[in-house]
């Protein structure tokens, strides 16, 4: 699970990163079917209450170890 956060300078960050620190980021690994899933939520950074309805799923990828943000400038 990674939440995707500000990172060294916070005024560039929020120009540059959807929604910073306000998305979770789940990794799921099916053994069986040897397929990952990433599951992106948005969370209330107040309150940490994190919203199902907001759910986004990302299939096609293999055994999740890490994750980060990609930058596409």
């Amino acid at each position: 699970m990674r939440l995707q956060k500000f990172y060294y300078n916070p005024a560039v960050s929020s120009l540059l990163l959807p929604r910073p620190n306000t998305a979770v980021y789940i990794a799921t690994w099916n053994a069986g079917t040897k397929t990952g899933k990433v599951y992106a939520y948005a969370i209330d950074p107040t309150s940490g209450f994190i919203s199902k309805s907001t759910e986004r799923i990302y299939n096609g990828f293999g055994k999740i170890t890490d994750m980060t943000y990609k930058w596409s400038l």
